[in-house]
């Protein structure tokens, strides 16, 4: 997974299986060049949101349903929170045609 610019320098994983080798429950931590961490859990085993957010220096985004994407709360220090929809993003145009739900999560767009 490319994110923050890169691969991750480092990654680690642990998760809980079934009886029939279906991964449960799991839970992933990447470290990038520079540093920068990220973090994800998902999972079958347990009721939960459908929900992401993404922590920065300059502020977070909340992403209420990320499974498929449409809108998000962009957090930045000292402005108004902005909700905005996925369509108001820049993305590349194969991202845009894509008829299936699982569109990528982490996506580019510039503050």
């Amino acid at each position: 997974m490319q994110l923050l610019g890169s691969k991750p320098r480092t990654v680690q994983s642990l998760y809980r299986k079934t009886d029939t080798g279906v991964d449960l429950h799991t839970s992933v931590q990447m470290q990038y060049p520079g540093g920068a961490v990220a973090q994800f859990f998902c999972g079958m085993d347990a009721q939960g949101n459908d929900y992401m957010q993404v922590f920065g220096t300059k502020g977070y985004i909340i992403m209420p349903v990320c499974w498929p994407p449409s809108s998000f709360t962009l957090c930045l220090k000292g402005q108004p929170d902005q909700l905005l929809t996925v369509g108001d993003l820049r993305l590349p145009h194969f991202l845009l045609q894509q008829k299936s739900s699982y569109v990528p999560e982490a996506f580019p767009f510039k503050s």
